[in-house]
């Protein structure tokens, strides 16, 4: 048997046996790092004793090991607070990391309140996403299960009771005739709509890299009612609380929009946010006129941006006007959920209905067939 020899020694990086790319924190670690992190700066704790007791501390495995590269980062001096979150990208992205790099440059008591913004500002996003993820839960659990009702009754129920009948020597009644014909053409097409369920969000994907079909795209999507409204006042909000928090940190004008525009995918709206920069940096428009222009933001909230600019008191402004429109997406969602669940509930039940019906139909004239 051979020996063996160790020739060096090494230290890996612990973190690339907790992380994978893309190393992205979960929402809710997020807030309550940023909500830590600014407790613990207020009560006059320095940021490097911060970072180090919630790097030892912190509930969540992964979060902790990012916290630890970053209070290691900057105790060594390698790079300042914001560079050294922006190493994480997907966990910071740049609207957060110019919030930090304004309220590092205030101090410890300025950089607690922006870390406070912040956590306010993901668990108002998340808090939107909650209630989109919960409004078309219902929904989708009602189509899948009466799907699954449907499959079992056309596939399996009616074939035997058409065998049953015909070796009795009779005929299904008309309805249930029509119901299995149903069920034969939908059993010969199904392959069609699922491969056109599939292929039709690919397709989208692939004409969105195209700019002038993602343009295209974009602009029917805002068109749709009732979601296109959401959208649109979903965004908008986001766009004032994000401008509200560069704001008072002192950025300049251009780079919040800049990061606004960033924060937007739909190219119809982010045309609008690159007008309204121009307008503000080369016509010297005030911010409720170049907004105005957008078409994404509705004239009641231009209105108390434009007396928010007059009387000096912009951030209370735009704090106002990020809550009204967040009021207004909520109001349209809970519209829709009002309007399509009792849509849904009744077709359902019509339908299950209906098959019902010719079900006993059946069952009936086997009965009478039988005697």
């Amino acid at each position: 048997m051979r020996d063996f020899y160790f020739l060096f020694i090494r230290e890996l990086n612990k973190r690339y046996f907790y992380l994978k790319k893309p190393n992205r924190i979960p929402y809710k670690y997020l807030i309550l790092f940023f909500e830590e992190l600014s407790m613990l700066l207020s009560s006059g704790v320095l940021i490097s004793d911060s970072l180090e007791c919630l790097a030892l501390r912190f509930p969540h495995a992964k979060t902790q090991v990012i916290i630890r590269d970053i209070y290691k980062q900057v105790v060594d001096s390698k790079y300042s607070l914001s560079q050294a979150f922006s190493q994480y990208p997907k966990s910071f992205p740049a609207s957060i990391i110019a919030v930090i790099e304004a309220g590092e440059q205030g101090g410890s008591s300025l950089l607690a309140q922006r870390f406070k913004d912040l956590s306010e500002r993901i668990s108002y996003e998340q808090s939107l996403r909650s209630q989109i993820n919960r409004a078309c839960a219902y929904p989708l659990l009602v189509v899948l299960l009466s799907l699954g009702l449907y499959g079992i009754l056309l596939e399996v129920v009616f074939p035997r009771l058409a065998d049953l009948l015909r070796s009795l020597g009779s005929d299904l009644p008309p309805l249930a005739k029509a119901i299995i014909l149903f069920a034969t053409i939908s059993r010969r097409i199904w392959p069609f709509f699922l491969s056109l369920t599939i292929l039709l969000p690919i397709l989208i994907i692939f004409a969105r890299k195209s700019s002038k079909f993602k343009k295209i795209i974009d602009k029917w999507f805002l068109r749709l009612p009732i979601i296109g409204e959401i959208y649109c006042f979903t965004k908008a909000s986001l766009v004032c609380r994000v401008f509200k928090s560069l704001y008072i940190c002192n950025q300049p004008t251009p780079y919040s929009l800049d990061l606004c525009i960033k924060l937007i995918t739909n190219d119809a709206l982010k045309s609008g946010l690159i007008r309204a920069r121009f307008d503000i940096t080369q016509n010297g428009s005030m911010l409720s006129t170049a907004f105005a222009k957008t078409g994404l933001f509705p004239p009641l909230a231009c209105l108390a941006i434009e007396i928010g600019e007059r009387t000096g008191k912009i951030a209370p402004a735009l704090d106002r006007v990020s809550e009204y429109l967040a009021k207004q997406a909520k109001d349209r969602l809970e519209i829709a959920i009002a309007v399509i669940n009792p849509i849904l509930t009744l077709t359902v039940v019509a339908v299950a209905g209906i098959m019902l019906i010719s079900f006993f139909q059946a069952s009936y004239q086997i009965i009478y067939a039988t005697k």
